[in-house]
């Protein structure tokens, strides 16, 4: 069974139906409130748009009158792109059977036969039409074996009842490991052996961060978006029969998030007081993520506003994963006002010291710090040079040096970065310095880990490498 990262899951699903022809069903298996939903709704998005398809939510798509449905496609051109997202938990077999209607076969001199025929419903009609994705979410936690066989039959035979859907439909499902879900149970072999196989790996600090800030304006309080990040990214275990308590995952940590943005905003507009958005913060962070790590939150964050130097060197030699986190975020905002010329609130001894005691504190918390800081981007050609660039004043900064920053173009970096990470590194000359090296290694990964992958594809296209960088 093949590992995959939360951030994967959108590019494995389009890689999967474009390559294949079949669109061989999927099951991805992972804890609870990773994001699995999400990125598959946004793999079907990536599906639809490299198909040139106008992409149609089934779930908004329902909503509309029967003339307004048939203008949709119709002004689509028949171009669309079905996703049908189904909870089996709240779903009976009706919903996709369909409702019972009486009929009649005409007999030959025998006389006629009533028989019972079934109107599929609405959504099955067009996934016998048209391209899509059908999402079963809940498989392992339904204790129906009714539902079980349909979804088995759909995911073997890509059949509803008598209606065979379009070739062009793929098969996703999800669902919880027992250590995951007090609910969960086995599936079927037959069905196991007909599917691809996933194991999905919750998100890390960083990559959470990156999903966060992609999403909120999260800029003043950065600190608690790290402090959250390394909740999210290491949440324990559910122990079943203890459902009933709150506990941190990447959605209940996104949910708080995004409550303490919207206690602010009605701050802000005098809605309700600063001290009432406090007492509303305790409450719903306990009851969203905890009492234990409810609690903890609530205090340090209280008590950051005021932290003095000493006390911040004190707390990352405490090593408290999620308070050190918390605390690399918000360095990761003072380095890029260095970086761009604006006065960190710390001297620049201040600042180096606190960088180089959170690189000691583990390489996962310079990743945050990189994240946060917004000084290295890897999503457009033009932010691989500039990152590079980066690179350099934050080595001159840190070893404070004058040294000239290289004019690399992006050819010169693609074939770096194909050399490998130790010539790489070695071209750089980057001295002895564990920080720095520790970054250049980061920017290798992070680098060949997506621009080197959006090179790939676009030269998978037939351009020259002249032409990709043109591009």
């Amino acid at each position: 069974m093949k590992n995959i990262k939360v951030n994967e899951i959108s590019r494995e699903i389009v890689i999967n139906y474009l390559a294949d022809s079949k669109k061989e069903s999927m099951i991805l298996f992972g804890p609870p409130g990773i994001g699995k939903t999400q990125c598959i709704r946004e793999g079907a998005l990536a599906c639809a748009s490299s198909l040139n398809k106008v992409f149609i939510d089934y779930s908004k798509f329902c909503l509309l009158s029967e003339e307004e449905q048939y203008k949709v496609i119709k002004d689509a051109g028949k171009e669309v792109f079905f996703f049908v997202d189904m909870n089996l938990q709240t779903r009976d077999p009706v919903d996709f059977y369909g409702r019972p209607v009486n009929g009649v076969i005409k007999g030959n001199g025998s006389g006629d036969t009533l028989v019972t025929d079934f109107i599929p419903p609405r959504a099955v009609a067009y996934l016998c039409q048209f391209p899509g994705i059908i999402f079963m979410d809940e498989i392992t936690n339904v204790h129906r074996p009714d539902l079980i066989s349909i979804a088995m039959r759909l995911s073997q035979e890509r059949k509803v009842s008598d209606y065979a859907i379009s070739d062009d439909v793929m098969i996703i499902m999800a669902g919880n490991r027992p250590e995951h879900s007090a609910l969960a149970r086995a599936l079927p072999a037959p069905m196991i052996n007909r599917c691809i196989l996933y194991d999905v790996v919750a998100t890390s600090a960083e990559e959470w961060i990156d999903y966060i800030t992609g999403r909120y304006n999260v800029e003043e309080f950065i600190e608690i978006v790290g402090y959250l990040a390394s909740l999210a990214g290491n949440f324990q275990k559910i122990e079943n029969g203890r459902e009933m308590r709150a506990f941190a995952t990447p959605r209940s940590c996104e949910k708080l998030l995004n409550k303490i943005i919207g206690f602010r905003g009605l701050v802000e507009k005098g809605f309700i007081s600063a001290n009432e958005a406090e007492n509303r913060i305790d409450r719903i962070s306990i009851g969203l993520i905890g009492d234990k790590e409810g609690s903890l939150f609530n205090t340090w964050r209280k008590n950051f506003a005021y932290i003095s130097y000493d006390k911040l060197v004190q707390e990352i030699k405490g090593g408290i994963p999620s308070v050190v986190c918390g605390i690399s975020a918000f360095i990761g905002k003072e380095l890029a006002k260095v970086i761009e010329g604006k006065r960190s609130r710390f001297t620049k001894d201040e600042l180096v010291e606190l960088i180089k005691l959170i690189d000691r504190s583990g390489p996962e918390y310079i990743s945050v710090m990189l994240t946060t800081s917004s000084i290295m981007k890897f999503d457009k050609y033009d932010n691989i040079v500039s990152s590079l660039k980066n690179f350099y004043k934050i080595k001159n900064f840190i070893n404070g040096e004058a040294q000239d920053i290289p004019d690399f173009d992006h050819k010169e970096i693609y074939t770096l970065l194909k050399g490998g990470r130790d010539n790489f590194i070695k071209h750089l000359n980057i001295g002895v310095d564990k920080f720095i090296r520790d970054m250049a290694e980061i920017y290798y990964n992070r680098c060949v880990n997506t621009s080197l992958d959006v090179i790939v594809r676009e030269l998978s296209k037939g351009l020259s490498l002249d032409d990709v960088i043109e591009r």
